[in-house]
């Protein structure tokens, strides 16, 4: 995951090996100055305080750089239909894809009580005025979502083009001869 000079919000699809914040986030630990987690618990990596314990693959997390660089996660994938609960009031999501997805199919599920959600870019999905400045979700982005209620976040399945999965079929088939 690329991590830009100062404030970025990411996720992961991949689980841990190693679900520890300090272990996740021991790459960037030279150029990170503070982690924030949903509940606004810290990792404060220079003063050696970690209040968020273990990396939860159904949050997103802020990050605070001092330069650019990059996040390594090893482990393994998440199933991408991991429900995760949300509060009333703005939370910090994890997108457990490996690909994109539109803002709108993506959040679909909780459109009756979304006001609104944004990108790190501070780009917004509006669904009630059918709004989306995001365009895509991306992996290894986080996303602020801002409900009027309770709600449990289940992307949807992914459905691939026909064509893609006659060639998909073609390549696992075996064939005889």
């Amino acid at each position: 995951i690329n991590l830009q000079s100062g404030w970025n919000m990411i996720s992961s699809y991949i689980v841990p090996d190693n679900p520890d914040v300090v272990d996740v986030c021991s790459d960037i630990v030279d150029n990170l100055v503070v982690m924030k987690n949903n509940a606004g618990d810290i990792y404060f990596p220079a003063l050696d305080i970690n209040l968020i314990g273990d990396w939860d693959i159904t949050q997103g997390y802020q990050l605070y750089m001092n330069s650019n660089d990059q996040i390594k996660i090893v482990g393994e994938k998440v199933n991408p239909q991991t429900p995760i609960v949300l509060s009333a009031g703005w939370n910090i999501a994890a997108y457990l894809y490996g690909v994109n997805m539109d803002a709108v199919t993506a959040f679909q599920n909780i459109v009756v009580v979304l006001v609104v959600a944004k990108n790190n870019n501070g780009d917004i999905y509006f669904p009630s005025l059918n709004l989306n400045l995001i365009g895509d979700l991306i992996p290894g982005q986080g996303y602020q979502v801002y409900l009027n209620n309770n709600n449990t976040l289940i992307y949807p399945e992914l459905e691939l083009p026909k064509a893609m999965i006659n060639d998909l079929w073609q390549s696992i088939n075996p064939r005889f001869f």
